[in-house]
C-alpha cells in the first residue's frame, strides 16, 4: 500500500505551475492590486542584466509581496527555466502565509523535476512542513532523503522540539549520533532545550557531556541555554556549576539563574543572585519579572520593595507587564494596601492588571474585596477574560459567596465561555466551596468537553463534602470512560479514605497508584502516607515513609501532622528533629504542622519554645502561623497568651478571629467570645460559616440559649442556614442549651443531613435524658442509610453504658464489626466501658482482650471496670499487666485502682498505690484521688485516720470527700463523726437530699427518732425533697421501671404475689429483715412491711416472671441499695438458683448462690 506522501504526489503531480502560483497569488494580501503583467514588467526590466537575473529578482520581489501568478507560463514564453531558488522562493512564502497545502503542490512538482534530490530543497520543504506543524509528512520527507546533513537533523529535531514532541526531538538527536552526524551549537541548543521541557536530568547530563567533548564550550547561548535546562530538571547544583564556570556573563546568564532559582523554590537564593547581578550587569525587564516571583512571603516583602527602587530608577514603571508583576508581588507577600496603591497609580491597566488584583484579595480570603475590584472592572468598561473568571470564582470559597458565584456564572454565559473547559472546572469548584454540590455536578453533567481536572474537581467537591460513596462513583466512571486519572486525582480520591473503616479501600487505591505509575511521584506518595495515618493505620503510614527514595518538605510535614493527629506528639517532635539534621527546611506549614502536636497544658513550654523559633525563622509575621499560634495556646489553656498573640498581630484574617473566639467560647469566659464576635462585625470582618461555628460553641448551657437564638438570626439573614455544618451546629447548641423542641426543628428543616446531624440529634437526647428518643433517631439513621461513624457509635454506646442497656449495646457492637470499626482503639475503649457499666464484666474482658492495640484509656477502662464490680485483685492485677507492658498509668489509672482497693478493702495496696503515685510517677494528687483514700480508710472502719487524712489535704475538702466520709459513718454507726461530716456538707449542699438521707439513716439506726425527725422537719423548712428511688430492668426491647410499693405496672398482681411467694421461700432460708434504717418510730413488723416493697425487690419478681431459667437478671437502681435489699437479694439468688446483677449509684453487685461479690464490704 502506498504511504500517503506518494498518494498525494501522484495525485498533485498533475497541477500546473500556473495553478500553484496562481494559488499562491490569490492567498497573498495585495494579490488583487496586480496581474501577470506585475510580473512581467519586473522581468523585462530586468534588461541586459541577464535573463536569469532578471527572473531571479522578480521572483524574489513577488515572493517578499505574495505577488506571484503565472510565472511558469511567463518563464515558458520568455524560455527561462525553472531552477532551485524558484522553488525556494515559493516555499518560503508557504512558511510566511502558513499555507501548507499549496507548500504539499509544489513539493509533488519538484518530485517531478531534477531538484527531487536537491537536498537544499529538500531541506527548504522540511522547514515549510515543521514550521506548518505537519511532522507525519515532516518525518516521511526525512526518511526519503537519501543524503542529510546536519541541516536536516537540526531541522527535524527543532520541529518535534517546538510543536511538544520532546521525547521524539531526542529520538532524532540520538540517530542523528548512531549514524555519525556531528551535532553543532544548533543542534546542541535545540536539544538542551528538549531536555529542559523533559524535564529529564540523566539525558540533560548526557547531552552536556557531549557538548563538553565538542569543545563548545564558550559559547554563552549555550551555556545560557545549559542554566536553563539544568533548572527545569530540578538540579540547581549543575545549573549554579555551570554559572560559575562561565568566563563571560551577559543579563540572559543572570536572568536564567534567577529563573531557575524562583522556579525551584529557592527564592532567597534568587534574591542574593540578583544583587550580586547588579554589581555590573543591568537588570532588564526580563530579570525585573523574573525577580519579583521569588517574593511570595511576608518575609520577603521589604526585598519585594528594594526591587520596586530599583523599576522605578531604571525606568520600567511604565512597562504595565512589570507594574502588574509588582502587583502580585506585593499581594503575595501579604501587603495589600501596597499592591492596591500600585494598582491605583498606573496610567495604564490591561485585564492582567486587573486579575492581578482580584487574585490578590481572592488569595487572602478578601473575598468582598475582591467581588468589589471585579465589579469596578464591570463598571470600567473592561471586559474580563478566561483569567478573570478563573480568579473571582475563587473567590466564591464558602456559602455566603454562593448568590454572587451564581452571578459570575451567568456573567460566564455571556460572555461566551461556557465551553471553556478550564471554565466550566472553576465553576464546578465554586459550587462544591459554596456547598451547593448538586449546581456542581450540573455543570459537571452540562459540559461538553470534560477533561481529567474536570473529573478530579468533581472527586474533590464530593470527598470535601463527605460523600463518599458518590466520589467512588465518579471515579470509577471516569476510568470506565477511559479517562486515565492523574496524580492530582489520586490524591483527591485518597481523600475519600479517612477513617479506619476505610483501611482496605485505601490499599486497593494505592495499588492503582502503583499500577497508573504514580508509586514514586513524591506528592502522591505523600497522599498515600496521609490516607494511611487518617485511617490509623501508622504503621503503613511509616512503612512508605521509609521506603521513599525521595522525600520533600511536604513529605515530612504529612509525617509531623499525622503523628500530631494521633496524639503522638512525642513522635512528632521526633519527626521535625530529623528533618532538620537531613536538612530540609521548616516551611510555614510545618511549623502550623509542629504547632498542632502542642496542645495540652503540659506541654505550654514547648510551644514557647517553637513560638521562639518561628520568630528567629521569620515567620512570626505570616498570619497563617500566627493563627496556628493563637490555636496552640488556645489548646494549652493558655487563653491569655492566645490573647497576646492575637492583639499583637500586624495583621488579622477571619480564621484569627474565629479561633480566638473559639478559644474564649472553650475556655471562657463566653461573654469575652460574643465580645469579639460583636467587635468583628463593627470592623467588617467578613463573617464565615467558621465564625458562626466557633460562636455557637459559646452557648453551652440554658443561660445562653437566648444569644444561641440571637446568632441563629444572623445565620439565617446571612444565608448560611443552608450549610449543612452550621446546621448541624445548631442543633448541638439547642441540645447543650436543653432546647431538643428547637434543635429538633433545625434538624427537620434541614436540605441535607449528614452523619454528624443524626449524630448531634442522638447526643442531645442522650444529654436530655431520653434515651428512648435518641435509640429512635439512631434506628431512623441506619434506615435512610446513613452510616454512623466513630463519633456515632461512641455516642450510642454511652447512652447503653448510662441506661445500663446491656442488649442495645450488643446490638450496637454487632453493628460495629459490620461497618468494619471493631478496631478502632476508642471505639473499643467505649466498648469496654459500656459493657462494664452494663454489668457484663466478661464482655468488657473479651473486648479488651481482642484489642490489636491499646492505649492508657483503653487500660483505665478496664481497671476501673473490675472497680466498679468490686474486683479488686483483679483492678490490680491488670495495673501490674499495663506496667509490664510499657505503659505508664496517668491520674485516671490511680482513681481506678484505688478506687478498686476501696471497694475491696485493700487498705495496705491503696496506701502504697498513693505512695507510688506521688513520688514514682510525680501525679499531683487530685479530689478524685484523695475522696478514694478518704473511702478506703473509712469503709475499712478507720474514721479517724479518714479525717486526718482530710485534715492534710493541701487544699479544702469538698462536698464529695465529706460525703465519702459521712457514708463511711453510716456503715459504722458513728453518730459523733457523721454530726461532724454533716454540719460541714450543709454549709455549701443545704439542697443536696442525700446529706439529709444519710444523716437520717444514721440517726434512726442508731435510735435517734428525734434527731430522725429533725433533720426531717429540717429538709421541709429548706423545700428538699429526697429523690424517689427508682429501678429499671431491660427485656427485650422495652425497659420496665418501678419505684416503691409501686403498682402501675400491668404485671403488678403477678409481682406482688411472687413477691409474697419468694419472700417465704426466703424467710424459710433463714432470711430476717434488716430494719436499722427504717428511718419511722413503728414497731418491727411495721418497719418489716415497709422494706417489702422497695423497687429493686419489685423489678427483681418481674424479672423471675418474665425470664427464662437460667437467663440473668439486670436491674439498675437510681440511688444506693439498701442493706436489707442487699441481704434479700443474695438469698433470693441461692433460692431461686438465678445470677442477678445490681448496678446502684455506687457500684455493680453480683449476686450468685446466696453470696455477693463484695463480699458485703460496701
Amino acid at each position: 500500500m502506498a504511504s500517503p506522501l506518494a498518494y498525494m504526489v501522484k495525485q498533485r503531480a498533475k497541477i500546473t505551475m500556473d495553478t500553484i502560483l496562481t494559488q499562491v497569488f490569490m492567498k497573498s494580501s495585495t494579490g488583487a492590486k496586480h496581474s501577470t503583467s506585475t510580473f512581467q514588467t519586473t522581468v523585462i526590466r530586468g534588461g541586459t542584466e541577464g535573463v536569469n537575473k532578471s527572473y531571479s529578482n522578480g521572483v524574489r520581489a513577488l515572493s517578499r509581496e505574495g505577488l506571484v501568478k503565472d510565472v511558469q507560463h511567463v518563464l515558458h514564453q520568455r524560455g527561462i527555466p525553472v531552477d532551485s531558488s524558484t522553488y525556494v522562493r515559493l516555499l518560503r512564502r508557504c512558511i510566511d502565509m502558513k499555507d501548507v497545502v499549496v507548500g504539499q503542490q509544489i513539493h509533488a512538482h519538484i518530485l517531478q523535476t531534477r531538484f527531487k534530490s536537491d537536498t537544499y530543497i529538500l531541506n527548504t520543504l522540511l522547514d515549510m512542513y515543521t514550521k506548518c506543524a505537519h511532522l507525519v509528512d515532516a518525518r516521511q520527507l526525512f526518511n526519503n532523503m537519501s543524503r542529510r546533513d546536519t541541516f536536516t537533523w537540526n531541522m527535524m529535531l527543532t520541529g518535534y522540539a517546538k510543536h511538544g514532541h520532546a521525547d521524539e526531538a531526542f529520538r532524532i538527536y540520538e540517530q542523528m549520533q548512531q549514524q555519525g552526524v556531528a551535532p553543532e551549537r544548533m543542534t546542541f541548543t535545540s536539544v538542551v532545550n528538549v531536555c529542559a521541557s523533559l524535564g529529564a536530568l540523566g539525558k540533560a547530563k548526557r547531552v552536556h557531556a557531549d557538548i563538553l567533548q565538542t569543545g563548545i564550550t564558550t559559547d554563552i547561548i549555550l551555556e545560557n541555554a545549559l542554566i536553563y535546562m539544568y533548572a527545569k530538571c530540578g538540579s540547581i547544583k549543575h545549573a549554579r556549576e555551570v554559572f560559575e564556570k562561565m568566563q563571560k556573563r551577559d543579563v540572559v546568564s543572570w536572568t536564567a539563574l534567577i529563573v531557575g532559582l524562583v522556579e525551584n523554590g529557592c527564592g532567597e537564593e534568587a534574591l542574593e543572585i540578583f544583587s550580586q547581578m547588579q554589581e555590573g550587569v543591568k537588570p532588564d525587564r526580563i530579570t525585573c519579572l523574573s525577580i519579583l516571583k521569588a517574593c511570595s512571603s511576608p518575609a520577603a516583602l521589604n526585598s519585594g520593595k528594594h526591587i520596586h527602587e530599583h523599576i522605578v530608577k531604571a525606568g520600567f514603571d511604565s512597562d504595565v507587564r512589570v507594574m502588574n508583576a509588582l502587583v502580585s508581588m506585593y499581594a503575595r507577600c501579604g501587603s495589600l494596601d501596597e499592591a492596591q496603591q500600585v494598582f491605583d497609580d498606573m496610567d495604564i491597566k490591561d485585564v492582567v492588571s486587573w486579575n492581578a488584583m482580584i487574585v490578590g484579595y481572592a488569595d487572602h480570603g478578601q473575598y468582598a474585596e475582591a467581588f468589589d475590584v471585579y465589579h469596578q472592572m464591570l463598571k470600567e468598561g473592561k471586559t474580563p477574560n478566561d483569567v478573570t473568571f478563573l480568579s473571582i470564582l475563587k473567590a466564591c470559597s464558602s456559602p455566603v459567596f454562593l448568590n454572587l458565584g451564581k452571578q459570575v456564572h451567568t456573567h460566564v454565559n455571556k460572555a461566551g465561555y461556557t465551553r471553556d473547559v478550564r471554565v466550566g472546572n472553576a465553576l464546578i469548584c465554586m459550587y462544591a466551596k459554596c456547598g451547593s454540590i448538586t449546581s456542581a455536578r450540573e455543570v459537571f453533567n452540562k459540559m461538553a468537553t470534560r477533561d481529567v481536572i474536570s473529573w478530579t474537581v468533581m472527586i474533590r467537591g464530593y470527598t470535601e463534602h463527605d460523600h463518599y460513596r458518590e466520589a467512588f462513583a465518579v471515579f470509577n466512571e471516569m476510568q470506565e470512560r477511559q479517562v486515565k486519572p492523574d496524580g492530582i486525582t489520586f490524591m483527591s480520591i485518597l481523600n475519600a479514605c479517612s477513617s479506619p473503616a476505610d483501611l482496605n479501600g485505601g490499599k486497593q487505591l494505592h495499588a492503582r497508584v502503583v499500577d497508573a505509575g504514580f508509586g514514586s511521584d513524591v506528592n502522591v506518595v505523600n497522599a498515600l502516607v496521609g490516607m494511611y495515618l487518617r485511617c490509623g493505620s501508622l504503621k503503613d503510614a511509616q512503612q512508605l515513609f521509609d521506603k521513599m527514595e525521595t522525600k520533600n518538605v511536604i513529605s515530612w510535614n504529612t509525617m509531623i501532622g499525622g503523628y500530631a493527629e494521633l496524639g503522638n506528639s512525642d513522635q512528632s517532635f521526633q519527626a521535625f528533629h530529623k528533618m532538620k539534621q537531613e536538612g530540609i527546611k521548616a516551611d510555614i506549614v510545618t511549623f502550623i504542622s509542629i504547632l498542632s502536636a502542642v496542645h495540652s497544658p503540659a506541654a505550654v513550654e514547648q510551644g514557647r519554645q517553637l513560638h521562639l523559633l518561628i520568630a528567629q525563622s521569620g515567620f512570626d509575621s505570616d498570619v497563617r502561623v500566627g493563627n496556628a499560634l493563637i490555636n496552640m495556646y488556645v489548646k494549652c489553656g493558655s487563653i491569655k497568651e492566645a490573647r497576646q498573640m492575637f492583639d499583637n498581630m500586624a495583621s488579622r484574617d477571619a480564621i484569627s478571629w474565629n479561633t480566638i473566639i473559639g478559644g474564649y467560647a472553650e475556655h471562657g469566659p463566653s461573654e469575652e467570645a460574643f465580645r469579639i464576635f460583636k467587635q468583628m462585625k463593627q470592623e467588617n470582618i467578613t463573617v464565615n460559616s467558621i465564625t458562626y461555628l466557633s460562636i455557637l460553641n459559646a452557648c453551652n448551657n440554658k443561660a445562653a440559649l437566648a444569644q444561641g437564638k440571637e446568632v441563629h438570626t444572623y445565620i439565617v439573614k446571612a444565608g448560611l442556614e443552608s450549610d449543612v455544618r452550621v446546621g448541624n451546629a445548631l442543633v448541638s447548641m439547642y441540645a447543650r442549651c436543653g432546647s431538643m423542641k428547637d434543635a429538633q426543628q433545625v434538624f427537620d428543616s434541614m436540605a441535607n443531613r449528614n452523619v454528624i446531624s443524626w449524630t448531634a440529634m442522638i447526643g442531645g437526647f442522650s444529654k436530655d435524658g431520653d434515651g428512648e428518643e435518641a435509640f429512635s433517631v439512631f434506628n431512623q439513621m441506619q434506615q435512610e442509610g446513613i452510616v454512623p461513624n466513630t463519633i456515632t457509635f461512641i455516642s450510642i454506646l454511652k447512652l447503653c453504658a448510662s441506661t445500663a442497656a446491656l442488649l442495645a449495646g450488643k446490638r450496637v457492637h454487632a453493628i460495629i464489626n459490620q461497618a468494619g470499626l471493631q478496631a478502632d482503639i476508642c471505639v473499643g475503649n467505649v466498648l469496654v466501658d459500656m459493657y462494664a457499666k452494663c454489668g457484663s464484666i466478661v464482655d468488657a474482658q473479651e473486648v479488651f482482650d481482642k484489642m490489636h492495640e491499646r492505649d492508657v484509656v483503653s487500660w483505665n477502662a478496664m481497671i476501673t471496670g473490675y472497680a466498679q464490680h468490686g474486683l479488686g485483685d483483679d483492678a490490680l492485677q491488670l495495673y501490674d499487666q499495663m506496667q509490664q507492658e510499657g505503659l505508664s498509668p496517668d491520674s485516671t489509672t490511680f482513681v481506678g485502682v484505688l478506687s478498686a482497693c476501696s471497694h475491696a478493702g485493700l487498705v495496705y495496696e491503696g496506701l502504697q498505690l498513693f505512695n507510688s503515685m506521688c513520688h514514682d510517677y510525680s501525679i499531683i494528687p487530685t479530689v478524685e484521688h484523695y475522696g478514694c483514700m478518704v473511702d478506703l480508710l473509712g469503709r475499712a472502719g478507720l474514721l479517724n485516720a479518714a479525717e486526718g487524712f482530710i485534715r492534710n489535704m493541701p487544699f479544702e475538702a469538698d462536698a464529695s470527700i465529706w460525703t465519702a466520709f459521712l457514708g463511711a459513718c453510716r456503715i459504722h454507726s458513728n453518730v459523733k463523726l457523721a454530726d461532724h461530716a454533716a454540719k460541714i456538707l450543709l454549709r455549701t449542699e443545704n439542697q443536696n437530699a442525700a446529706v439529709y438521707v444519710q444523716l437520717s439513716n444514721i440517726y434512726a439506726a442508731a435510735g435517734l427518732w428525734d434527731d430522725v425527725e429533725k433533720v426531717r422537719n429540717s429538709m421541709k423548712d429548706r423545700g428538699v425533697k429526697k429523690e424517689p428511688g427508682r429501678t429499671w430492668i431491660e427485656l427485650g426491647d422495652q425497659t420496665h421501671s418501678f419505684m416503691i410499693e409501686d403498682r402501675s405496672h400491668p404485671q403488678s398482681e403477678k409481682i406482688y404475689a411472687e413477691l409474697d411467694r419468694l419472700g417465704k421461700l426466703i424467710q424459710t432460708a433463714g432470711y430476717v429483715p434488716d430494719t436499722r434504717f427504717v428511718v419511722h418510730d413503728v414497731d418491727e413488723k411495721l418497719k418489716e412491711i415497709a422494706l417489702c416493697y422497695h423497687s429493686e425487690k419489685l423489678a427483681i419478681a418481674f424479672g423471675i416472671i418474665n425470664m427464662p431459667s437460667g437467663t440473668p437478671i439486670r436491674i439498675i437502681k437510681n440511688l444506693r441499695v439498701c442493706t436489707d435489699c442487699h441481704t434479700f437479694t443474695k438469698f433470693i439468688s441461692k433460692v431461686t438458683g438465678r445470677e442477678i446483677v445490681a448496678r446502684d449509684s455506687r457500684r455493680f453487685h453480683h449476686f450468685k448462690d446466696g453470696l455477693c461479690s463484695c463480699g458485703d464490704f460496701w
